[in-house]
């Protein structure tokens, strides 16, 4: 008999459309994990990505979760979907990881927060960067007091974006489909690694503005924070600028560092 140490854990996908499946393609090759069953809306794209893994392939995600009953269910549809998918994977009794953004409303997260606690699962976001070598050793860094008492914080990310990009997919830059833009879209990973490295600010101004995509969101949003300890930031983030490095600066009374 396998113990719980070596089995391996069957795993469901809800939503294999998007882009980002492919980036968890090696995730999902891990010897400790075994697709056991995807879902999508779009029968055309689930049936090719469950001849890909050699699984199951169900239209309805609820049918998948009573006849698979999968130890983990990896929720990867569009962001207004996250809530409602989430929260039926753990009535069910499967654990759940959900793709960033968490959800669109902070009513849905924390909706799936008593759902993992009343149904005594585990409930997680796919937030890697946290991971990051460079990251771990900042936070240590950080967490050791050899940087001192924070002051300031300075966190800028670009992430250019075409007209073509919008148009290549109707939900794009829509409230509907994404539930905002470049702040729901594509910042989150950088969001979640500066709440991790200095944790959470506790007044936040914002301007959010639509400065040259002919969408629905922002395409750029500015920020100044204010932490509890009194130390200030900045945050700049935007698709509608040239590519650049993504820039982090951390200053503390001892000294600073980059990332």
């Amino acid at each position: 008999m396998e113990s719980d140490a070596t089995r391996q854990l069957r795993y469901a996908v809800i939503g294999v459309g998007a882009s980002v499946f492919s980036m968890h393609r090696q995730a999902l090759a891990l010897p400790a994990i075994r697709v056991v069953a995807v879902s999508d809306i779009i029968p055309t794209v689930g049936e090719q990505r469950a001849r890909e893994l050699n699984c199951a392939f169900y239209a309805d995600h609820k049918h998948l979760l009573v006849e698979v009953q999968p130890d983990v269910a990896v929720v990867m549809t569009p962001h207004p979907f996250h809530a409602s998918i989430a929260i039926d994977c753990l009535a069910a009794g499967s654990n759940v990881l959900v793709e960033k953004p968490m959800a669109v409303q902070v009513a849905e997260a924390d909706a799936m927060l008593a759902a993992s606690i009343q149904h005594q699962r585990l409930l997680g976001v796919i937030f890697q960067q946290r991971f990051r070598p460079q990251v771990r050793a900042a936070r240590t860094f950080i967490q050791s007091g050899q940087l001192g008492r924070i002051q300031h914080v300075d966190m800028t990310a670009v992430w250019t974006r075409t007209a073509c990009y919008y148009t290549s997919a109707s939900w794009r830059g829509t409230w509907s489909g994404e539930g905002g833009g470049v702040l729901m879209n594509q910042a989150p990973h950088q969001l979640d690694m500066l709440c991790h490295l200095v944790g959470l600010p506790t007044r936040v101004f914002a301007w959010t503005r639509r400065l040259l995509h002919s969408i629905e969101t922002e395409d750029t949003v500015q920020a100044a924070l204010e932490w509890p300890d009194g130390a200030l930031g900045s945050l700049h983030i935007s698709t509608a600028e040239a590519d650049r490095a993504e820039y982090l600066k951390i200053v503390g009374t001892r000294g600073q560092l980059e990332l």
